[in-house]
């Protein structure tokens, strides 16, 4: 018996128990739509329509943090969502469980509500790439990878505890380069469901409290980081190579929301040397330094915040992947000057490795 046979039914079975430990509610919905065919070997893997179940719980926000009140009482839950990619033999079924945040886009609670929700967890995908028995499926090398989701929703009341919702939903699933390859999916649905329990409160600033917490203030900052990360190189199963990077930081938080940021970083990546080999133009251990500038925005939710940054090359001994880079990601206060920090780069598109570690401020 399969591994989706046996996860699929106990997942959802679960999810009356899960729900009733849930303060606010939960929601449930059914997914229709495709695999997006973002790369040209990915087309002849499209052979049906992808479908799904996604089934949330949620948590409303009390506003006793200032922070929600800057976001008008976020929802914070745990989405678990099952993908049938309509290819069961080369791409199969995925499965994912996220945290994630839901933001009201219209000011006041209404009748008809906008939100945008976004999330990142752990997927599950019962079908990868094998040289063996499934050559052609070269979108994902691993079982386990990322999934980052982003859905916007359209909400309405049938009743003081049910609602209906509906909305497009864009999943992607990819493990950084970490096991080849990784082409990634990228899954556009439409949905329709129903969500029961309580409703985001109306936004009410005198009715609140606010209980002070460490995060960021208004003001400028300065942090040093260090995070690890591994990548493989082309072709698939070959090593894991380590990537070192230190980062100096000079981060200035203009409102409630953002910050802006400007970086400077020195990676020592050891995945290049195979490449410079290969190219015939590694002269020693000093090529695999990397050297570039940055600027970056950070949004920020209390004591997490989600960063953005692009950079450019001052040092970089292999060139084919051009002279810029990004990061993205997230860092999470743990205690006072300290963090910890989760960053995927990339070259445009195309990633390079995910990376953990630790930043302190000065």
């Amino acid at each position: 018996m399969h591994f989706y046979h046996r996860v699929f039914p106990f997942t959802f079975a679960m999810f009356p128990f899960a729900f009733a430990m849930a303060q606010s509610g939960g929601t449930i919905s059914g997914h229709f739509g495709s695999m997006v065919a973002h790369r040209p070997e990915v087309r002849n893997l499209l052979t049906g329509h992808a479908w799904g179940l996604e089934g949330n719980l949620y948590w409303n926000a009390s506003g006793n943090a200032q922070w929600q009140q800057f976001y008008n009482l976020p929802q914070r839950g745990i989405d678990m969502h099952f993908t049938d990619l309509g290819n069961p033999e080369q791409l199969g079924q995925q499965f994912s469980v996220s945290p994630y945040i839901r933001l009201q886009l219209n000011s006041t609670s209404r009748k008809l509500n906008q939100f945008l929700k976004f999330g990142i967890g752990v997927g599950y995908t019962t079908k990868t790439w094998d040289l063996e028995t499934n050559v052609k499926g070269l979108v994902i090398g691993s079982s386990f990878n990322a999934a980052i989701h982003i859905q916007y929703v359209l909400e309405g009341e049938i009743n003081e505890k049910v609602r209906w919702n509906t909305g497009l939903r864009i999943m992607h699933f990819s493990n950084a380069s970490f096991q080849l390859p990784n082409l990634g999916t990228n899954n556009l649905t439409l949905f329709a469901g129903f969500q029961i329990g309580k409703s985001t409160p109306k936004l009410t600033m005198e009715d609140y409290d606010w209980e002070e917490g460490n995060e960021l203030i208004l003001g400028k900052y300065q942090a040093m980081s260090y995070e690890f990360g591994f990548r493989e190189n082309f072709p698939p199963g070959g090593p894991k190579h380590a990537v070192h990077t230190l980062r100096y930081q000079f981060r200035r938080k203009f409102s409630n929301k953002s910050s802006w940021m400007a970086i400077a970083d020195a990676s020592y990546n050891r995945s290049l040397k195979p490449l410079l080999v290969r190219n015939q133009v590694f002269k020693g251990n000093e090529d695999l330094f990397q050297l570039g500038l940055a600027g970056g925005y950070g949004l920020h939710f209390g004591k997490t915040s989600f960063d953005i940054m692009m950079g450019v090359y001052l040092v970089n001994a292999y060139s084919d992947r051009g002279p810029l880079y990004h990061r993205f990601g997230l860092t999470h206060q743990f205690k006072r000057s300290w963090y910890g920090t989760m960053m995927l780069k990339t070259h445009f598109a195309k990633a390079d490795h995910l990376a953990i570690g630790i930043q302190r401020y000065l």
